[in-house]
């Protein structure tokens, strides 16, 4: 890790986060993403890339707290 790096912490189904990110709020994020298609949620700006038509990533910023879902 380079210096002042924060390692990825699993969070389960597919999710992981960095910085001071709580996994329940990281998972209802990334749902409503899904759902929604919206570029902010809560604060977050979130960008996904898909494959034949569904998601397959998710990725979500706020300054360096950062979530991070792979289907």
């Amino acid at each position: 890790l380079a210096p002042g790096a924060v390692a990825a912490r699993n969070c389960g189904g597919g999710v992981t986060v960095t910085g001071a990110v709580d996994c329940g709020k990281a998972k209802r994020i990334v749902k409503e993403f899904i759902r929604t298609r919206k570029a902010n949620i809560q604060g977050y700006k979130c960008s996904g890339r898909s494959s034949g038509g569904r998601l397959s990533v998710v990725n979500c910023r706020l300054q360096e707290r950062l979530i991070h879902w792979k289907a």
